[in-house]
């Protein structure tokens, strides 16, 4: 300890740190007992009392020297005697197993969320977000500089914004353009990789996909690829016997030694009579299941498919999306040509089709595994094309040799029963209404099948049904599972013109009310009279403030952004109501609901009756009390009733002929 210097009272300055009470002008305290400050004893601590004259009383002390002692663990044979002491022993083991333990529950657990946890559903393909819009290039729109009066590419190429932006569709259906030559029908084709010349050209057709593809709107052909037309090179050098078209077509001798007067078999055409057509060049009979221009392909020839592969990829690489085959079904025939055996229950005579159950020409096995390969080869062009089968498969109790075979189930991304409501009588038994509907989801596979409203070959919507349940059929159809086709002008109300049964419903489509309807210049003949653009046109569906296309627009938007539409569950009911004197009208109602756990609810409901109906709504599960209206019918008359208007469910009018599409809070349990 170094020297304390003395103070000028003769005390040290250690004595005045230890004896505070004897300073009169400040106080310096220092603890040594404090167990933070520990001195060796060899260590020296120089105090410094550094001002005597601060105020308050204070000082400032300066401790040099001092030397912390840290604490260092503990040493090795300390540590060593923890480590086997035998409490530790088992303490150490125990812990070591509880650690794995709970690895191991961590382990099983999140393997049970990943296997038990609700999968996300599959995203929904593009066609089952939208409806199809089919058109007939010929009765959509004139757009050649030197009109014509024939709908064309160019034509379709100026009305591809009220497709996409006054329609909301994302997929349009295009009617055969392929060359004809002098034969008037469609299906007469005599090039599968080539536009008709009264349709446009080659390029226009390029330009046509890539103006579509700029709007997200994506094209599907129609295809007939059961027979050509007779004028097509194949079939020419086929009655020629040239290599390798000789075996393109299904040929063959007649029976017995006049072979020109006896059919190989007792084959009907489709269309009537016998289904084979004798050929003086080739002295052989060729097989015609329809007209006798147009002949069948034989797909028992590979070079045939082959053929086929390749017309569908010549036209996927020009950017289309996909393909719609028709008469399908006819693909493939009996290789042995056996006879048809007759149908138990028809009640017509043998030279007519029906009398016939047509096993040997019809649904045969290897049809469906070639729509299956063409499925296949779209699909690996890209996963966004679809090849739609327009064909009653009876793909559930399909049968070969004698077993049941739900392989053909993959034949078309997307099948249908043509025509679905040209089977249902002008006449709406609701009860018939609502189990054709159940019928047919569960005929297909994946149970979404194609609805189609309307077609070429049949009568129109709004001609075969009252304007009111046009449009509420028309409601029906475009909020069920699967995907609706619309028939171009089905969407105002377009109805048949004064035609043949097979162009009634091919009237030019009614853009404005000009003399012409803005089909196609005033002072030219359309290809199809009977135009009536007084009655409806687009011009004037668009500026009323309620119309049939307005409504379609709505239900499209449902469609496209609701996912109970296109990933929920689907209830269909049959519903009594009460009419306005109290009386009941018992199963007057169809109704059903689209839900999907955690999204809103969809209810939509038609009244095809002539009368006004109370109805409850409470009597289907999960349905709200409170209703929140998103379309109507044009004719629905009830202002308390309207878009965007709330109702509760129990007490609903329904004005005669009319249809109501509600959303509600959907509450129900997990799907």
């Amino acid at each position: 300890m170094s020297e304390d210097r003395e103070t000028p009272d003769g005390a040290t300055a250690g004595d005045s740190l230890l004896k505070p009470d004897e300073s009169k002008d400040s106080v310096a305290e220092v603890d040594v007992s404090d167990s933070r400050v520990l001195a060796k004893p060899d260590s020296k601590v120089e105090v410094k009392y550094v001002n005597a004259d601060s105020q308050n009383g204070d000082a400032k002390i300066d401790i040099e020297n001092v030397n912390v002692k840290v604490f260092a663990g503990m040493g090795k044979e300390e540590l060593m005697r923890f480590a086997n002491d035998p409490f530790w022993v088992r303490t150490r083991w125990i812990l070591f197993g509880l650690f794995w333990l709970l690895w191991l529950a961590m382990l099983v657990g999140a393997i049970a969320i990943i296997v038990l946890a609700p999968r996300c559903g599959k995203k929904a393909q593009w066609w089952e977000r939208s409806p199809l819009y089919e058109v007939n290039v010929r009765s959509f729109k004139d757009g050649s500089r030197m009109a014509d009066g024939i709908g064309d590419i160019q034509g379709m190429r100026s009305k591809l914004d009220y497709i996409k932006r006054d329609l909301g569709v994302d997929g349009v259906i295009l009617s055969s353009i392929y060359p004809t030559g002098s034969d008037s029908s469609p299906e007469s084709v005599t090039d599968f990789k080539a536009i008709h010349p009264n349709l446009g050209t080659l390029d226009e057709f390029k330009e046509l996909i890539a103006d579509m593809k700029a709007k997200d709107l994506r094209l599907v052909l129609d295809l007939v690829p059961n027979h050509s037309g007779k004028q097509h090179k194949w079939f020419q050098d086929s009655i020629k016997n040239i290599s390798p078209y000789k075996d393109y077509y299904v040929w063959s001798a007649g029976k017995g030694t006049n072979q020109k007067n006896a059919p190989p078999n007792n084959w009907v055409s489709v269309t009537g009579g016998s289904a084979w057509e004798w050929n003086e060049e080739r002295n052989q009979f060729y097989l015609h299941q329809f007209g006798t221009g147009q002949p069948d392909l034989n797909f028992h020839n590979p070079a045939v498919k082959e053929e086929f592969d390749g017309i569908l990829k010549y036209w996927l690489g020009l950017g289309v999306s996909g393909f719609q085959l028709r008469k399908s079904a006819f693909l493939v025939e009996d290789d042995k040509l056996q006879d048809e055996k007759p149908d138990s229950h028809s009640r017509t005579t043998h030279d007519n089709y029906d009398f016939y159950n047509h096993k040997n020409t019809k649904y045969l096995y290897n049809t469906f595994k070639l729509v299956g390969h063409w499925r296949s080869l779209v699909n690996n062009a890209s996963d966004e094309n679809i090849l739609l089968v327009k064909d009653e498969f009876p793909l559930l109790d399909f049968k070969h040799d004698g077993q049941p075979d739900k392989s053909t189930a993959a034949a078309g991304d997307l099948l249908q029963t043509p025509d679905f409501l040209q089977s249902i009588p002008s006449k709406i038994v609701v009860t018939d209404l609502s189990k054709s509907i159940q019928d047919a989801i569960a005929r297909t596979p994946s149970h979404k099948p194609a609805w189609r409203l309307g077609s070429e070959s049949n009568q129109r919507l709004a001609s075969k049904f009252s304007s009111g349940v046009a449009e509420g059929l028309m409601m029906v159809t475009l909020l069920l599972p699967g995907t609706p086709i619309v028939y171009y002008g089905d969407e105002i109300g377009l109805k048949d013109i004064n035609q043949d049964v097979n162009n009634r419903a091919l009237g030019p489509m009614q853009w404005n009310s000009s003399s012409n309807a803005g089909f196609t210049s005033d002072a030219i003949s359309p290809w199809l009279k009977g135009i009536s653009p007084a009655v409806t046109n687009v011009e004037a569906e668009l500026k009323a403030e309620h119309s049939t296309l307005k409504t379609f627009r709505d239900l499209v938007q449902i469609r496209k952004t609701m996912v109970a539409v296109t990933a929920g569950k689907t209830n269909i009911t049959v519903l009594n109501a009460t009419r306005t004197d109290g009386t009941l009208a018992n199963n007057s109602i169809l109704a059903y609901t689209r839900t999907k756990s955690g999204n809103p609810g969809v209810l939509v409901a038609m009244n095809p009756s002539r009368e006004e109906l109370n109805v409850d709504f409470g009597h289907i599960p999960g349905v709200a009390n409170e209703l929140t209206v998103h379309a109507v019918t044009t004719n629905f008359a009830h202002k308390d009733l309207q878009v965007k208007s709330k109702t509760q469910r129990d007490a609903v009018k329904l004005p005669a002929e009319s249809g109501i599409t509600f959303t509600f809070v959907y509450k129900g349990e997990e799907d």
